[in-house]
């Protein structure tokens, strides 16, 4: 959880600076579609996005309880 709660508000600022950044720049086709660039260069924020991210990080501790828990229930 520590790395979601650091993970995520990094993202979420990188991806606000980065969309700032071209919205400022000089590339008029990229003020025009700031979210096009933003998405083909994996820098877009949303946490549906970032779900298999965070469960990548999780599932090791989940699997982990959740094995001792089952080795806990067998009687064998």
């Amino acid at each position: 959880m520590i790395i979601a709660a650091v993970y995520l508000p990094a993202q979420s600022y990188l991806s606000n600076q980065a969309k700032l950044s071209l919205l400022h720049g000089s590339d008029e086709e990229l003020k025009k579609e700031p979210t096009k660039w933003l998405i083909e260069n994996n820098m877009l924020f949303s946490i549906v996005a970032s779900l298999p991210q965070i469960i990548a990080v999780i599932a090791p501790m989940l699997v982990g309880s959740f094995g001792s828990t089952l080795s806990g229930l067998a009687f064998f």
